[in-house]
């Protein structure tokens, strides 16, 4: 129970984190910020499913942002577990 509760928290914990990481001072040519976001997820391996799906959800949530006036753009690396 405990390894399954740090591997949903961890991932929540590190994007939420990467939030105040962003760079205030990057704009696009359209006068739109943007936010660049990292995200660390199993995107291969025993927990791949669980990655994937963390992923499209990251993915649904930055299409909803875009379409305000705020640009979110995400990169992933895989932990491979």
């Amino acid at each position: 129970m405990k390894k399954i509760l740090n591997v949903l928290v961890i991932p929540v914990i590190v994007t939420l984190s990467l939030f105040g990481c962003q760079s205030g001072s990057q704009k696009e040519k359209n006068n739109r910020d943007v936010i660049k976001i990292g995200a660390i997820l199993p995107l291969t391996g025993k927990l791949a499913e669980m990655g994937m799906v963390e992923k499209n959800a990251m993915e649904f949530a930055a299409k909803e942002i875009n379409h305000d006036k705020k640009v979110v753009e995400i990169f992933y690396e895989d932990t491979k577990s």
